[in-house]
Order: C-alpha cells, then structure tokens, then sequence
C-alpha cells in the first residue's frame, strides 16, 4: 500500500512539474509574442515615417483634394503569380502614418472620395475643362523578414481629374519598395513595375 501511496505521490509531482513547466514556456513564448509584435508596430512607424517624408500623394500631379491614403491597407498581391498575400497587419494605415493624429484629412475611402470629386466638378465655374483632381498614395502593409530588418512594400501611385463635363483623366505608377535597416535607420529602393495614362 505505500508503495502505492509513493508512486502516485511522485505521479503527481511529475505532472505538477510538468504543467507548471508547460504554463512556464507558453508564458514565455505570449510575451516573446507580444514583445515581437511591439518590435513590429515600432518597425512599421519607423518604415512610414521614412516613407511619408519621400513620397507624396498621387502620381505627380498637383491635387485639389487631401486625401491621398486609404483607411484599409491594399492586398500584396505576388508579381510571379497574381495570388493576394494577406498580411497579418498590427496597425492601421492611421496608426501606422499618422500616429500622433497630425493630418487626419489625409485619410478617407477612396470610392467616396472620387464620388464626391465628380459631383464636385459638376458644379465648378468656368468651362469644360473646368477639374479637380485626386491623388492616391496606396502603400501595402509592409512584409518583414524574421528578424525585422528587410521589408517589402507594393506602391501605387495615381491622379484622377474629374472634369465639369463628366469625363475624366488619369495617370497612375505601381512597383515595390525594397526597405533594409542598416545602423538602426531604414533605407528605400524603388522599383517601378508600370505606369499608365
């Protein structure tokens, strides 16, 4: 009888050390988790801030309009084969370019934004050649390697022009953004893939 007692004594020390080993490691690995993605977040702003203060909205074109930057973030979508890569994003395009809030206007849905460019035109003075024009400035969630130092980024650039006659115009870029950290900073190598007008 006590070698009975004794070995579900030690059977159930072993599975308490056991699960306390197990509790132990995936503690760990949700704050190894956690902590990443804090890494991540800071990665993100980094990347923007970089980019914003290279890149404006649109395709060259003056805009009437500020919006230039979607509320959602764009699909990935892979140059070797059409498929969308859906990236797990930690932040907004809100939270991740306009972190302290500065430039709000900046950001809308582009559909009703184009909406009301055209009823706007509608209404302009002058002739047909009367406008307004909108700039896009679509910027996917950035793609990390493991160690958060090398990053990818599909770009879109583009104008519309809505006339007062109901027509329209535009001009539009689209390529990658290769991002290496080195020496703590993030640097940028553009590569346009088309360009269309």
């Amino acid at each position: 009888m006590r070698r009975m007692d004794k070995s579900l004594s030690r059977a159930s020390v072993i599975a308490t050390i056991l699960l306390t080993l197990a509790f132990v490691l995936q503690t760990q690995a949700s704050a190894s988790s956690s902590s990443r993605d804090e890494c991540e977040k800071q990665e993100v702003r980094a990347i923007f801030s970089m980019l914003l203060a290279e890149l404006t909205g649109g395709d060259g074109w003056p805009i009437d309009i500020p919006c230039v930057i979607p509320e959602q973030w764009p699909d990935f979508t892979n140059n070797n084969d059409g498929k969308i890569i859906r990236v797990r994003a930690l932040l907004t395009p809100r939270e991740a370019m306009d972190p302290k809030g500065e430039h709000p206007e900046k950001f809308c849905d582009f559909k009703t934004r184009n909406t009301e460019a055209r009823e706007k035109a509608k209404k302009l003075d002058g002739d047909d050649h009367a406008h307004i024009t909108t700039g896009d400035l679509s910027l996917t969630y950035p793609i990390f390697n493991s160690r958060l130092t090398r990053a990818k980024i599909q770009r879109e650039g583009r104008n519309d022009s809505w006339y007062k006659n109901g027509k329209g115009d535009f001009v539009a870029s689209w390529g990658l953004i290769y991002l290496i950290k080195k020496k703590g900073a993030w640097t940028a190598r553009f590569e346009t893939h088309g360009i269309a007008n």
